[in-house]
């Protein structure tokens, strides 16, 4: 359990034990043992599970509601036939940092407290907000594992009156460190934090808003990693703010070095810079920032640039937020050829993680379903494109005659 005080203590006093610099509470007289509930997340994943493959013979595609299947020699089975049963374990596993389930209207924004002292432990709290009635708020783009891929569960923040403990990786902990202010607080809307990861119906919900949680944020705070960022003394009352195209092009520290990080990789940031008003990210101490204008003086100084030479050749349509503006306006199949080189750790993602950027019409009622197999929504998205959109090139995709003792030869 993630509060750690006795259970009669309902006014805690938690001060900061500066020998130790963990959070004790006067109260009830109590630490938290931070290796023993280390210990126990230890072994939890922070990514859903992912159901299996089903067998040729038991394949019935349900997915998604855009397509309409036939029966096929056996007995049509209702939905819940087909998905996993994933575990939405509300009351056994919400953690204590959470007052409640979320409703569908409802998201949550982190409150991070300005610091005096950098190393200090992480503390902050979480609001609940409707989706119509929010205040300014910044979201952040960064990835769990890092530049070291470590998605391990090990870095303790601290959360509300009682400093509930929740474990976060090293990347999203290094994150929240490096965001405090000197002076006054900051609203953040954190993946990891304000969705509850275990519950896989707040987190379909919370996903398939992703669209707007980043257009509504007044800015995308990209955060590159500890090796590349450095914290801002608290004397700094503010930062250098430059422009993306004022990152030198070639030497020292260049442009395209930047791009060559893991995370321009990633599949989901592709959506939180495109759908953003502006992203700024750090690099040393300096924010650069990063929209429609920023991007387009980069080619405008240098005519040799060439975006798609990059490793990252989708951020040339940042801040763009009118996705049917940029080449990804055809639709689902020109999303997935366009991020064909990008990685996510759930493989369903590379069709989930970019339904919030498709602008046809006809695919806006395509909802994220995480019952589903992998197997079920590639071939649901590549049913799709081809039933829906008449488009021939799903075939380049196929795997063909040779596949087809374990796989349809149509299928991707």
């Amino acid at each position: 359990m993630s509060r750690w005080h006795k259970t009669w203590c309902t006014l805690p006093d938690v001060q900061v034990l500066l020998d130790t610099d963990i959070p004790h509470c006067r109260a009830c007289d109590t630490t938290p043992a931070l290796d023993e509930l280390c210990a126990t997340v230890a072994t939890f994943s922070p990514l859903p599970s992912l159901p299996p493959d089903e067998p040729p013979e038991e394949l019935c595609l349900i997915w998604p509601p855009t397509v309409s299947y036939l029966e096929t020699g056996r007995r049509r089975g209702t939905a819940h036939d087909f998905r996993s049963t994933p575990k939405d374990q509300d009351d056994a596993t919400l953690s204590a940092i959470y007052e409640r389930p979320l409703k569908p209207d409802e998201f949550r924004l982190l409150r991070l407290p300005a610091t005096s002292d950098l190393n200090s432990p992480v503390h902050l709290e979480i609001e609940i907000y409707k989706d119509d009635e929010y205040p300014n708020y910044e979201a952040t783009s960064y990835t769990w594992g890092g530049e070291d891929e470590d998605s391990t569960l090990c870095k303790p923040i601290f959360v509300g009156i009682y400093w509930d403990v929740s474990f976060q990786t090293r990347n999203c902990w290094s994150m929240l460190q490096n965001m405090r202010l000197g002076r006054g607080d900051r609203l953040l809307w954190v993946d990891a934090v304000c969705i509850n990861q275990v519950n896989v119906t707040e987190r379909e919900q919370q996903v398939s808003k992703m669209l707007y949680l980043y257009e509504s944020a007044f800015q995308v705070v990209v955060y590159l990693g500890p090796d590349i960022v450095e914290p801002l003394e608290p004397h700094m009352s503010c930062q250098k703010r430059r422009g993306l195209h004022e990152l030198p092009l070639y030497e020292p520290f260049t442009l395209l070095d930047l791009l060559k990080r893991k995370y321009f990789s990633r599949l989901w940031v592709v959506q939180e810079l495109l759908l953003s008003r502006t992203a700024v990210m750090r690099v040393g101490i300096t924010d650069y920032h990063v929209n429609d204008r920023t991007v387009d003086k980069i080619t405008q100084l240098d005519r040799n640039w060439d975006w798609s030479r990059t490793p990252a050749p989708w951020l040339q349509h940042a801040a763009r937020r009118h996705v049917n503006t940029s080449p990804f306006r055809s639709g689902l199949l020109d999303l997935l050829i366009s991020t064909a080189s990008c990685l996510c750790s759930d493989p369903r993602d590379r069709v989930f993680g970019l339904l919030a950027l498709d602008g046809r019409q006809e695919d806006q009622n395509i909802n994220l379903d995480y019952s589903l197999s992998a197997q079920h929504v590639m071939m649901g998205a590549f049913t799709h494109c081809l039933v829906n959109h008449r488009d021939l090139r799903v075939f380049w995709g196929s795997g063909g005659i040779g596949s087809w003792s374990e796989y349809r030869s149509w299928a991707p």
